[in-house]
């Protein structure tokens, strides 16, 4: 009979963590040869992503079996050890557990509090806190600027529309009350609004703060915006600013 592992809330977030960054990394090897996508895994370990969730994308990008795992195990791992003795133990410790639960738990509170001030009952919020900040972990991005648009777009789902479609940050919505694009829950289309963001608008060397910084400057790769109203960029600036002021940890990075 198989042994029952017990894993404590902050392991299970790490395990969770860790199959996101896996997922992330596949589409980030996607139509490099293998020689190339080794050479960008130490990049991203250098930066702090896990050695495992790197091995568990290459496996899945490129079919590996056993003996290559293990082959690109070692050489990752004893990239990084050589002549290193602290390399090991910073990676270990780069998830921060208690500042995950801090954000979470800033991000619940948060939330609950302005749809409050906005005539909502908090207790109808679908989006979950921890599918919030796992995802910004995972692509990188600042939790409060993801607030910012949640509130901005249907004041964390809780509008009418994003209720009906599941969209809380209204892709797939139209103006004039077409839906294109509907979700199983409200937490799936975070990882879609974040994919959307960073291959649409984040092109050629533009960073998200390009993309709030000016008028008109929230556009994609084919120089459309992404909402017609022409304050958008201003009003997601304001948004952050006042999620920051609140809970500062939302506005730091992973």
């Amino acid at each position: 009979m198989p042994k029952v592992i017990q894993l404590t809330e902050s392991q299970f977030n790490q395990l969770v963590l860790e199959e996101k960054q896996a997922v992330v990394l596949c589409e980030a090897f996607a139509g490099m040869d293998l020689k190339q996508a080794l050479e960008n895994a130490k990049k991203y370990i250098k930066n702090g992503v896990k050695i495992g969730a790197v091995i568990a994308a290459l496996a899945a990008t490129y079919n590996l079996n056993d003996a290559d795992k293990e082959k690109i195990s070692n050489f990752l791992t004893s990239t990084f050890t050589q002549n290193n003795n602290n390399t090991q133990n910073t990676m270990a410790n780069t998830f921060d557990s208690e500042k995950f639960n801090n954000q979470v738990n800033a991000v619940n509170e948060y939330m609950r509090s302005v749809a409050s001030l906005n005539g909502y009952n908090p207790n109808d919020i679908q989006l979950t806190p921890q599918e919030i900040v796992k995802q910004c972990y995972a692509h990188n991005f600042k939790i409060s600027n993801l607030l910012a648009h949640l509130h901005q777009e249907s004041c964390f789902g809780l509008t009418p529309r994003a209720r009906k479609t599941n969209s809380p940050f209204s892709v797939g919505s139209w103006d004039n009350g077409s839906n294109k694009t509907t979700y199983a829950t409200q937490d799936d289309s975070i990882d879609s609004f974040l994919n959307l963001i960073e291959k649409d608008y984040m092109r050629d060397g533009k960073t998200y703060q390009d993309l709030i910084s000016g008028k008109n400057s929230f556009v994609n790769f084919q120089n459309n915006r992404y909402a017609q109203d022409p304050n958008y960029e201003k009003k997601i600036q304001q948004l952050t600013n006042r999620v920051e002021k609140a809970y500062p940890i939302l506005g730091e990075l992973q």
